[in-house]
């Protein structure tokens, strides 16, 4: 599990009850141009575009009400360079 965590080309996020981050995997990196360490304990949603932040907030809600719930949004991530990139969260 460690390995496929650590050498995974996917992101593998936990997001605690405060909707900031308090995991990131090592392809964070490759992916947003961010440290994992410079985003943990940031809120998630300073990251998410603005016509996105509904979307993702509302889904958080969800899965925090419900455990079992499970969903699939497509939003945009702020990438460390200042432009926007699409990614897919479950």
């Amino acid at each position: 599990f460690r390995a496929m965590v650590q050498n995974g080309s996917d992101i593998i996020a936990i997001i605690d009850y405060t909707s900031c981050f308090s995991y990131l995997s090592p392809s964070t990196v490759e992916f947003s141009g961010y440290q994992p360490e410079e985003l943990l304990g940031k809120p998630v949603l300073d990251y998410i575009h603005p016509d996105d932040v509904a979307l993702v907030q509302s889904e958080l809600v969800k899965v925090s009400l419900n455990k079992s719930h499970r969903t699939e949004l497509t939003h945009r991530f702020l990438h460390r360079k200042g432009h926007w990139v699409w990614m897919e969260s479950k």
